[in-house]
């Protein structure tokens, strides 16, 4: 009955998560929605409500990878950077809070 009734507007949220996604490099917010999706399913299990659990899983799917690609970017950028010597011109960088 829910994939019936629900079946455009589930396909509607993927499209639009999708599209997001596609541009986020948001490295914390994308943990954000991997935790609060995470929070929906025990929600849902603990409700006895099996029905969101495609939804959950497909939303999941599409949130690790994205994640990950943007985490290595992260990372690859902060171990390739260069630091500058604090009496040069661009003395701040050595500075906390600075990126």
């Amino acid at each position: 009955v829910f994939e019936g009734v629900f079946s455009r507007t589930k396909q509607l949220i993927l499209e639009t998560l999708e599209n997001h996604l596609f541009t986020c490099h948001d490295a914390v917010g994308l943990l954000l929605l991997i935790r609060l999706t995470a929070a929906h399913r025990r929600l849902m299990q603990r409700r006895m409500v099996p029905a969101m659990d495609t939804l959950l899983d497909q939303i999941s799917m599409m949130l690790w990878p994205r994640f990950k690609f943007v985490f290595d970017n992260h990372r690859n950028s902060v171990t390739s950077a260069r630091p500058r010597r604090p009496g040069g011109a661009g003395g701040a960088a050595l500075l906390p809070h600075q990126a």
